[in-house]
């Protein structure tokens, strides 16, 4: 995909890194915009602080993801139909992590939290305030 990206957009520097590796980056941004990166990544604290500590001074990272407005982190794994359930052949699904957790990271990492635009799913589902997980899934 990077190299059709690099084809595409020749006025583009495009810079390879790694979200998991703090030293695979050794250059400061203004900006870094990272679109539906974090939620397949369970360690997402490091995969922050990885990310702002490549910001310069008053850097902005711009985060495309579903965030949940509830102090609940949900952590999705899922593996083939075919294949002998073993929880070490979980794959990484698609995480939803609170915006509660996001501020703490944040706080940690001495930043900001300023926008969070929140994720809504056009279902008529009646919030059930004992149990929010089943929010998501039961008809009210």
């Amino acid at each position: 995909m990077r190299l059709k990206a690099v084809e595409n957009n020749k006025s583009i520097r495009f810079i390879n890194g790694d979200v998991t590796e703090k030293t695979s980056v050794n250059e400061k941004f203004d900006t870094i915009t990272m679109m539906g990166v974090l939620c397949i990544f369970d360690n997402y604290e490091q995969v922050i602080h990885n990310v702002i500590s490549w910001l310069k001074p008053k850097g902005r990272l711009i985060l495309f993801n579903m965030i949940s407005e509830y102090d609940i982190d949900v952590f999705v794994k899922y593996i083939p139909s075919s294949a002998n359930y073993k929880e070490d052949n979980l794959k990484n699904g698609w995480n939803i992590i609170s915006e509660k957790s996001l501020q703490l990271v944040c706080e940690k990492n001495l930043a900001e939290l300023r926008t969070v635009n929140p994720f809504t799913i056009e279902l008529d589902i009646k919030q059930k305030s004992d149990d929010l997980m089943r929010s998501w899934t039961e008809k009210g």
